[in-house]
Protein backbone atom coordinates (compact mmCIF):
# COMPACT_ATOMS: atom_id res chain seq x y z
CA UNK A 1 0.00 0.00 0.00
CA UNK A 2 0.99 4.02 -1.04
CA UNK A 3 2.10 5.72 2.25
CA UNK A 4 -1.75 7.96 1.17
CA UNK A 5 -3.75 5.10 1.31
CA UNK A 6 -2.46 4.00 4.97
CA UNK A 7 -2.14 7.26 6.63
CA UNK A 8 -6.02 7.13 5.39
CA UNK A 9 -6.62 4.35 7.49
CA UNK A 10 -5.21 5.83 10.45
CA UNK A 11 -5.93 9.42 10.34
CA UNK A 12 -2.94 11.69 11.95
CA UNK A 13 -0.62 8.93 12.74
CA UNK A 14 0.91 10.70 15.97
CA UNK A 15 -2.85 10.44 17.31
CA UNK A 16 -3.52 6.86 16.30
CA UNK A 17 -0.26 6.32 18.06
CA UNK A 18 -0.95 7.84 21.33
CA UNK A 19 -4.80 6.10 21.26
CA UNK A 20 -3.22 2.44 20.58
CA UNK A 21 -1.05 3.00 23.65
CA UNK A 22 -3.95 4.33 26.10
CA UNK A 23 -6.19 1.73 25.11
CA UNK A 24 -3.69 -1.00 25.64
CA UNK A 25 -2.58 0.78 28.68
CA UNK A 26 -5.93 1.05 30.06
CA UNK A 27 -7.04 -2.43 29.10
CA UNK A 28 -3.80 -3.72 30.55
CA UNK A 29 -3.96 -1.85 33.79
CA UNK A 30 -0.56 -0.31 33.54
CA UNK A 31 0.97 3.00 33.10
CA UNK A 32 0.55 4.64 29.65
CA UNK A 33 4.58 4.95 29.81
CA UNK A 34 4.96 1.72 29.83
CA UNK A 35 3.69 0.52 26.58
CA UNK A 36 5.90 1.80 23.33
CA UNK A 37 4.25 2.02 20.06
CA UNK A 38 7.45 1.06 18.16
CA UNK A 39 6.32 1.16 14.52
CA UNK A 40 3.05 0.62 12.04
CA UNK A 41 3.03 -1.41 9.37
CA UNK A 42 0.82 -1.68 6.36
CA UNK A 43 -1.39 -4.51 5.61
CA UNK A 44 -4.68 -3.59 7.35
CA UNK A 45 -2.45 -1.36 9.74
CA UNK A 46 -0.49 -3.58 12.37
CA UNK A 47 0.79 -1.82 15.55
CA UNK A 48 4.25 -3.16 16.86
CA UNK A 49 4.45 -2.46 21.14
CA UNK A 50 6.51 -2.74 23.46
CA UNK A 51 4.61 -3.60 26.64
CA UNK A 52 6.66 -3.55 30.59
CA UNK A 53 4.77 -5.45 33.21
CA UNK A 54 3.97 -3.63 36.47
CA UNK A 55 4.97 -5.19 40.11
CA UNK A 56 2.22 -7.34 40.05
CA UNK A 57 2.50 -8.99 36.51
CA UNK A 58 5.39 -9.58 33.83
CA UNK A 59 4.99 -8.23 30.50
CA UNK A 60 3.90 -11.73 29.31
CA UNK A 61 1.12 -11.91 32.54
CA UNK A 62 0.07 -8.51 30.82
CA UNK A 63 0.10 -9.48 27.35
CA UNK A 64 -1.92 -13.11 28.26
CA UNK A 65 -4.47 -10.82 29.58
CA UNK A 66 -4.73 -8.72 26.39
CA UNK A 67 -4.99 -11.44 24.48
CA UNK A 68 -7.97 -12.88 26.47
CA UNK A 69 -9.78 -9.49 26.29
CA UNK A 70 -9.51 -10.03 22.31
CA UNK A 71 -12.24 -12.31 22.02
CA UNK A 72 -14.72 -10.70 24.73
CA UNK A 73 -16.49 -8.11 22.77
CA UNK A 74 -17.14 -6.22 26.14
CA UNK A 75 -13.69 -5.99 27.48
CA UNK A 76 -11.82 -3.07 27.99
CA UNK A 77 -8.71 -3.86 25.11
CA UNK A 78 -12.30 -4.09 22.58
CA UNK A 79 -14.44 -1.37 23.99
CA UNK A 80 -11.16 1.07 23.09
CA UNK A 81 -11.33 4.03 20.01
CA UNK A 82 -8.20 2.04 18.61
CA UNK A 83 -8.36 -1.36 19.34
CA UNK A 84 -12.13 -2.22 19.16
CA UNK A 85 -11.04 -2.94 15.60
CA UNK A 86 -7.90 -5.20 16.59
CA UNK A 87 -8.59 -8.70 15.45
CA UNK A 88 -5.55 -10.21 17.09
CA UNK A 89 -2.30 -10.49 19.40
CA UNK A 90 0.72 -12.02 18.62
CA UNK A 91 3.99 -12.10 20.43
CA UNK A 92 6.98 -11.81 18.51
CA UNK A 93 10.33 -12.04 20.18
CA UNK A 94 9.59 -13.55 23.82
CA UNK A 95 12.36 -11.63 25.42
CA UNK A 96 10.84 -8.32 24.02
CA UNK A 97 7.53 -9.16 23.98
CA UNK A 98 6.43 -7.25 21.25
CA UNK A 99 2.53 -7.96 20.46
CA UNK A 100 1.30 -6.80 17.01
CA UNK A 101 -2.15 -5.80 17.00
CA UNK A 102 -3.92 -6.09 13.75
CA UNK A 103 -6.17 -2.89 13.12
CA UNK A 104 -9.03 -3.31 10.83
CA UNK A 105 -11.11 -0.10 10.52
CA UNK A 106 -14.61 -0.65 9.38
CA UNK A 107 -15.43 -0.12 5.95
CA UNK A 108 -17.65 2.86 4.04
CA UNK A 109 -21.30 2.24 4.03
CA UNK A 110 -22.19 1.74 0.51
CA UNK A 111 -23.22 4.61 -1.76
CA UNK A 112 -26.96 5.72 -1.53
CA UNK A 113 -29.25 4.92 -4.38
CA UNK A 114 -30.64 7.50 -6.52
Amino acid sequence: RGSSEFLAQVGDETNFRNQARADVAAAGKIDPFDVRVLGLRAGSVWVDMSIRGDARRGSLGVIHDLQRQIKDPSSTLKQGIVTRFATDILIGSPSHAVPLLPYHPPLPPPPLAD
